[in-house]
C-alpha cells in the first residue's frame, strides 16, 4: 500500500529535522566543547573576536554556573532593602519576603573533576538530542519513500529513541547532578550554600511511556504487515 500524499510534507520535514540537528551540532555541541567548562581556554584570541562578533559577547565565554539555596545564616543585602520575614513588614501590611534565599554560583576556575561533571553532563544531553534527531529523521524518510509509517524498523527506532531518553537522560541528569555538587562541595562555597543532590527523573518516566508507544508502534506495524499480505 502506498502513502504517495504524505511526500512533500515529509520532504518538508526531514529538512526541518536537519536544520535541527545543524543547530544543535553548532550551538550545542560546538559551544559546549569550547565553552569556558570545556577547551575554550585553548582558543586563540581571533577566534574569541570571531565568536563575540557573531554570535555575542558570552556564546563561548560565559562562566559556569550552579543554582543552589543559600543556607539561613547568610545575610542578604538588598538596595532597596527586602522586608523579610520576622522584620518588619511591607507597608500597608501586603506582605513580606521570606526565604529559603537562591544564589547563582559562578565557577570561574573549576578543577578537573567540576569540569568533567559540569561539562560531561551538557555534552552527554548535547549527543542523546543529536541521536534523537537521527532517529527522527530516518523515521521521516520512510514516510517520503511510500513505506509508511508502521514498519517494525520504526518501532525499533522508537524504541532505540526511548532508551536514549530513558537510560541516556537519567544519566546526563546524573552527570549534572555531580557536577553542581562538587561545585557546591568545594570548601570555599559549600559555608553559604544548601548543598542537595537532586536528579531529574522526567527523563526515565518519558523514556518508559515512550516505550510504551513503541510497543504498541510495533504491534501495529505487524498488523499493517499482515494487512498488505491479505491485499
Amino acid at each position: 500500500m502506498k502513502h504517495r500524499g504524505a511526500r512533500p510534507g515529509a520532504l518538508a520535514l526531514e529538512i526541518l529535522l536537519y536544520i535541527g540537528v545543524a543547530c544543535t551540532a553548532v550551538l550545542g555541541l560546538l559551544r559546549t566543547l569550547l565553552g569556558s567548562a570545556g577547551f575554550g581556554g585553548m582558543l586563540p584570541g581571533w577566534a574569541w573576536g570571531v565568536s563575540e562578533r557573531l554570535f555575542g559577547p558570552y556564546f563561548l565565554g560565559e562562566v559556569p554556573s550552579v543554582r543552589a539555596p543559600l543556607v539561613n545564616g547568610v545575610e542578604v543585602h538588598t538596595t532597596p532593602e527586602l522586608y523579610a520575614y520576622g522584620a518588619e513588614p511591607v507597608p500597608t501590611g501586603r506582605g513580606e519576603f521570606s526565604g529559603p534565599f537562591e544564589a547563582r554560583v559562578s565557577v570561574f576556575a573549576p578543577d578537573f573533576t567540576q569540569r568533567v561533571g559540569l561539562l560531561g553532563g551538557q555534552l552527554l544531553a548535547v549527543l542523546l538530542a543529536l541521536g534523537i534527531l537521527l532517529l527522527l529523521v530516518r523515521m521521516v524518510r520512510t514516510l517520503r519513500r511510500d513505506e509508511g509509517p508502521f514498519t517494525s524498523a520504526n518501532a525499533n527506532r522508537l524504541r532505540s529513541i526511548a532508551w536514549l531518553v530513558g537510560a541516556g537522560g537519567t544519566a546526563s541528569s546524573l552527570l549534572v547532578a555531580w557536577g553542581q555538587w562538587l561545585v557546591l562541595n568545594d570548601a570555599a562555597i559549600a559555608p553559604f550554600v544548601d548543598n542537595r543532590f537532586e536528579i531529574n527523573v522526567l527523563p526515565l518516566l518519558a523514556g518508559a511511556g515512550i516505550y510504551v508507544f513503541a510497543e504498541l508502534f510495533r504491534r501495529g506495524a505487524a498488523m499493517h504487515a499482515d494487512l498488505e499480505r491479505v491485499i
